[in-house]
């Protein structure tokens, strides 16, 4: 039993035998930038004490809303010699431009189940 643990997602997968190893090609490959935003309401605890104190309602207008940027590419891969031209997908915590760059580097390498295809992923070798 083989198992791989991926340095991004730290997900970890158990092969029954030696997973497949593929060097990812850039030509088959599609890029998706999956940034999104999101936003957390935040509470401030002084802000809260000085309205108690002071008798206003300072600590009501004390809450205020943060804007988190979340930072993710999808990497598509589909190579018509590869399991009867199988589309194989993966999200990465990275720009598009530095997913791009690893794969032109020949860094991103394709891991699949020899018995499972569904059962796959990739990794980027630093």
């Amino acid at each position: 039993m083989t198992k791989l643990v991926s340095d991004k997602s730290k997900e970890v997968l158990t092969f029954t035998t030696e997973p497949e190893k593929i060097n990812v090609v850039y030509d088959d490959c599609e890029f998706r930038d999956g940034n999104f935003l999101t936003e957390e309401g935040k509470y401030n605890v002084h802000l809260d004490i000085a309205g108690t104190l002071v008798g206003t309602g300072i600590g009501s207008f004390a809450n205020y809303t943060e804007t988190k940027e979340t930072i993710q590419s999808a990497l598509f891969y589909q190579n018509p010699k590869i399991r009867n031209n199988k589309r194989f997908h993966q999200l990465f915590p990275l720009e598009v431009t530095a997913l791009k760059t690893y794969v032109l580097n020949d860094q991103v390498k394709l891991y699949i189940d020899r018995f499972e295809s569904n059962k796959y992923m990739f990794d980027i070798e630093f």
